[in-house]
């Protein structure tokens, strides 16, 4: 990571985000799509990485 090593040690979860999911669901064969924004702890955390 391009940032002050302290900013690690403050990360409250994990890094890794996807804005959009979508699968088939395996019995039903519906199809599935989840939007979700970036926790604040993250975007918190790619700021102080800026």
């Amino acid at each position: 990571v391009y940032g002050p090593k302290k900013c690690i040690t403050e990360l409250q979860g994990q890094c890794l985000h996807a804005k959009t999911i979508a699968f088939e669901h395996p019995t039903t064969g519906e199809w599935l799509s989840f939007d979700s924004e970036l926790p604040d702890y993250f975007r918190k955390f790619l700021a102080k990485l800026r």
